[in-house]
């Protein structure tokens, strides 16, 4: 679940560690043992980032040491993990634990009862009890916990690049649209990395890009003054920020790059985990 916040965001993912009621009532759960009957298995759900890693790995052995626990973990692509997660929610066979996203389908699920509200047990644990209370409150729903969030910075969304790429070509780091422009087109056309060949980009582009909280279209609207995901006047109504001049010129940049060849053409079928194979300096 991607952090939920008054006016900020995580802007990653929530590990939730969520029990399904359906799956206790239906099926009949996963009792813990008694003394001398053996390990409580554990189901895990998580998102597929790189290889998946061998069964019965070192670490999965030491968290199974350390739990008394049998765990089997799921690893679900990146690509298709929101689509999996909605089928498994939708058919209540969810495992013990599940990693989720910041999506209506969560919300569902835990205002319905599909997860365990966790809050009041956090004070019994010494090391999530140490934790900001900021971490918590963004990943609240309806005031209530029911997952442990990925402890990183809040404020972690940003704009990396490649610094020797843009000494080597002579650019600043772009403040307006049409230094973006300029970055982008350099970057494809004056050969950064030195191979002679065409084939680096500014950035690269994957299907569903443009989800989520750090979508790259919200990250350089905003970078020009732009709002993040929704503004508010000063009479407090919303304004979503594809209805913004800032956003609308960010997407009119885009629509350059792309009819200009400067950003790659097979976006709409490019997996996550394949866009890392091109070359690129900023993400």
């Amino acid at each position: 679940m991607s952090p939920k916040g008054r006016m900020s965001r995580l802007g990653g993912l929530v590990v939730v560690g969520a029990m399904s009621a359906g799956l206790l009532a239906g099926c009949g759960g996963e009792k813990a043992p008694a003394a001398g009957e053996g390990k409580l298995p554990i189901s895990i759900s998580l998102m597929q980032v790189g290889d998946v890693p061998a069964k019965e790995n070192g670490i999965e052995q030491k968290i199974e040491e350390y739990t008394n626990t049998d765990v089997s973990v799921q690893w679900i692509p990146q690509s298709a993990f929101d689509d999996k997660v909605n089928v498994m929610v939708a058919s209540g066979e969810m495992p013990t634990i599940m990693r989720v996203n910041y999506v209506p389908t969560t919300f569902n699920a835990a205002k319905t009862g599909l997860f365990w509200e966790i809050g009041p047990y956090l004070k019994d644990y010494k090391n999530l009890s140490a934790q900001s209370e900021a971490y918590f409150d963004n990943i609240k729903i309806e005031g209530k916990v029911y997952g442990v969030p990925n402890f990183r910075d809040i404020g972690r969304t940003a704009i990396v690049y490649r610094k020797d790429w843009f000494d080597k070509l002579k650019l600043d780091v772009p403040k307006t649209l049409d230094d973006w422009y300029e970055v982008m087109r350099s970057i494809r056309k004056d050969d950064p990395d030195g191979n002679g060949k065409e084939d680096t980009y500014g950035t690269v582009l994957f299907k569903k890009y443009n989800e989520g909280v750090s979508s790259p279209l919200t990250r350089i609207a905003v970078s020009i003054g732009g709002v993040n995901k929704w503004g508010v006047d000063d009479a407090g109504k919303l304004t979503p920020e594809f209805l913004t001049t800032e956003y609308v010129d960010t997407m009119k940049l885009f629509k350059r790059l792309f009819s200009e060849g400067l950003i790659n053409s097979d976006f709409p079928a490019l997996d996550p985990s394949d866009a890392d194979k091109k070359s690129t300096p900023v993400s």
